[in-house]
């Protein structure tokens, strides 16, 4: 045999769509070893933590079925060109090829891995501008060590354990100083940065007239299927392009990419037509709620992780609370108190409508409002 080549087992055990147990595949393998002749072959832990940075075989080693030939890993300094880590990822997502879509846990690799870079780079230290000079000086004096052996002290729980002044002096640095991590998506904050850009544009555009939570229902709507590669027409559905709920569940849990994307579509479709805000083209035209000079929005994940957004929208010519109270209560306008309190009432409903009587019947009464 030549030296350099290495003789491999032709069965293994495995589960690639990690749909067996933990218990199933040790029962497996139990019975591959009783079998005459079965052999294994034991794969041990590194006693050293893999590089992650800049290493293009992480990723191939890692999953070698999304990797098959070893090659086209990240951040790899041999390519002419140097692609980052994030666009790199942004475009194995966009691949007609969904095995990376499709993967339970490389999104989450990848996203914690972003995550803890963004916290490497962007993590700043807080202090008031009175004790500045004095942190500043005691920094300089305390070490490394001290800094991490308190640090580890303080995540298990421990606020108040020194056990010399060097380690003394490292506690109460800590409780001086505060981390930012601004850029960090997902941090607390970054949701103070959102929170101060609303506070911001409240005072520039007085309060939000309109306060909305859109909430696309993915595992009804068409477009979702549509963008995970089946050919329809939209605007022309048949009964059988029309998934049922059960179906349409499983395309979104499995391949949550096909999701995001339906999502962004269709808020900028929200966006453009309901609000027909193009700041682009400074286009005034009224949309269904006015015409919109500012809004803000936040998506979040549900518990299940449906994509949602909070928006608050500000429209030209509305009154603001003060002026609306005004016209109520001081002015005595009734015409606008009645129909401020009919709007009110058609906005707002404790109870499921009732069936119009007397109306005809047509094919797309047996589906799902939204899915048509």
């Amino acid at each position: 045999m030549p030296p350099r080549e290495v003789v491999f087992e032709n069965v293994v055990i495995t589960d690639v769509d990690a749909g067996a147990s933990s218990n199933n595949l040790c029962a497996a393998v139990v019975r591959h070893i009783k079998r005459k002749g079965g052999a294994y072959l034991e794969l041990l832990h590194d006693p050293e933590p893999v590089e992650e940075f800049y290493n293009p075989s992480l990723f191939p080693m890692m999953y070698p079925t999304l990797f098959p030939y070893g090659i086209g890993g990240l951040e790899n300094h041999a390519r002419a060109k140097l692609i980052a880590l994030k666009t790199h990822v942004k475009y194995l997502f966009s691949l007609n090829d969904t095995r990376f879509q499709r993967h339970h846990s490389f999104q989450f690799s990848i996203f914690n891995m972003l995550q803890r870079r963004l916290m490497l780079l962007h993590t700043s230290l807080k202090v008031k501008r009175s004790n500045f000079a004095s942190v500043a000086s005691r920094f300089a004096c305390v070490s490394s060590d001290a800094i991490h052996i308190v640090a580890e002290r303080v995540s298990r729980g421990d606020h108040t354990t020194c056990n010399n002044e060097d380690k003394c002096q490292a506690l109460a640095l800590m409780k001086e100083v505060r981390a930012v991590t601004t850029n960090v998506a997902g941090s607390s904050s970054s949701r103070t940065v959102m929170r101060n850009e609303i506070h911001g544009l409240m005072m520039d555009q007085g309060l939000p007239n309109f306060y909305l939570t859109i909430n696309p229902a993915d595992v009804y709507n068409p477009v979702v299927k549509f963008l995970s590669g089946e050919e329809i027409d939209v605007n022309n559905l048949l009964p059988g392009d029309v998934l049922n709920y059960r179906d349409q569940s499983l395309l979104v849990a499995k391949n949550s990419a096909v999701a995001t994307r339906f999502f962004n579509v269709y808020m900028k479709a929200f966006i453009k037509c309901i609000l027909a805000y193009t700041p682009e083209e400074f286009c005034l035209d009224e949309g269904v709620l006015g015409i919109t000079k500012a809004y803000y929005g936040c998506v979040e994940a549900q518990g299940q992780g449906t994509l949602h957004c909070h928006m608050l929208v500000w429209v030209y010519g509305a009154l603001d609370p003060n002026e609306i109270k005004s016209r109520i209560m001081t002015a005595g306008d009734d015409e606008f108190k009645t129909r401020l309190f009919q709007f009110l009432d058609d906005s707002m409903s404790n109870s499921v409508p009732d069936i119009p009587m007397d109306c005809d019947t047509i094919l797309s009464d047996g589906f799902h409002a939204v899915s048509m």
